[in-house]
């Protein structure tokens, strides 16, 4: 049951979204701050999205190797 009786206008694009696209584009040199801020999210998606590095033996493993295995 849809208690929303309105509809979503999902093609709606605010005042701030055109000013700030328009902004990004006429300015397109980043800051010293921003610059730092997307090498530090491309590093977080490469890890996110990268191969899963195995996880390291835990030490209790190590321990129990050495003196029963």
């Amino acid at each position: 049951m849809n208690l929303n009786k309105q509809t979503i206008d999902k093609a709606y694009v605010s005042e701030h979204d055109v000013f700030l696209h328009q902004f990004d584009k006429d300015n397109p040199d980043r800051s010293a701050s921003q610059q730092k801020e997307i090498t530090k999210h491309q590093k977080i998606h490469a890890l996110r999205d990268g191969e899963a590095v195995p996880a390291q033996a835990s030490l209790f493993k190590k321990v129990f190797r050495v003196f029963w295995g």
